[in-house]
């Protein structure tokens, strides 16, 4: 079983490699709301709040917490 950790960097390294595959994701994030869905019981430790973290890293909106 992976940890959360050793998951989120797995996770941002698919996301990382598939960036231009994302880059029309990451566009809108720019201009709009986006709303990511998951299917965990876990709401701070899933994909979605993966996702979250690169695209606000690709839009300048990271705060680290």
């Amino acid at each position: 079983e992976l940890s959360w950790g050793k998951f989120r960097q797995a996770y941002l390294l698919e996301l990382r490699k598939h960036s231009e595959d994302l880059a029309p994701l990451v566009e809108r994030a720019e201009k709009e709301r986006v709303t990511l869905l998951f299917s965990s019981t876990d709401e701070r430790q899933n994909n979605a709040a993966v996702v979250k973290q690169f695209l606000d890293r690709r839009t300048g909106q990271y705060q680290e917490v």
